[in-house]
C-alpha cells in the first residue's frame, strides 16, 4: 500500500500526517491523485457460446421474434454471429455489446448468479 501512495507523489506533509488528522480537503487531493493516476480497467470476458435464436432470446429474456427482428435490422450483426449451413450461433458478449451500442433500443442486462 506504501508503494501506491509514492508513486502517486503525494506532498511529504500530507504523507506525514496520521490519519483522523486528515482534513476533507486532505481526502479530497489524495482521492483526486488516486484517481488521475489509476490505469482504465481492461475486462476480458471468456466467450460464451449461445447455440440457436431460442437460447439466445431465453439468455437475453426477450421472445424470438425479437431476435430475429434485431437480426434483420442488422442490430445483431457479423461480429456476434456464426452461421454453418442451417446452424447459427451466437457469442453471447459481442451480442450484448451490440445492443449496447445500439440507440434505438433500451438494453440492460439482469444480474445473472
Amino acid at each position: 500500500m506504501r508503494d501506491i501512495i509514492n508513486d502517486i507523489q503525494l506532498p511529504k506533509d500530507l504523507l506525514e500526517k496520521r490519519g483522523v488528522d486528515l482534513t476533507g480537503e486532505d481526502i479530497y487531493i489524495i482521492m483526486s491523485a488516486v484517481i488521475k493516476n489509476m490505469t482504465k480497467l481492461t475486462y476480458h470476458y471468456e466467450p460464451i457460446y449461445i447455440r440457436g435464436k431460442k437460447e439466445l432470446a431465453e439468455y437475453l429474456r426477450c421472445s424470438i421474434s425479437t431476435i430475429n427482428r434485431w437480426i434483420d435490422t442488422k442490430v445483431i450483426h457479423d461480429e456476434a454471429i456464426i452461421r454453418r449451413d442451417r446452424y447459427i450461433m451466437f457469442e453471447a458478449n459481442e451480442v450484448i455489446k451490440q445492443l449496447r451500442e445500439n440507440d434505438c433500443i433500451r438494453f440492460k442486462p439482469r444480474n445473472r448468479k
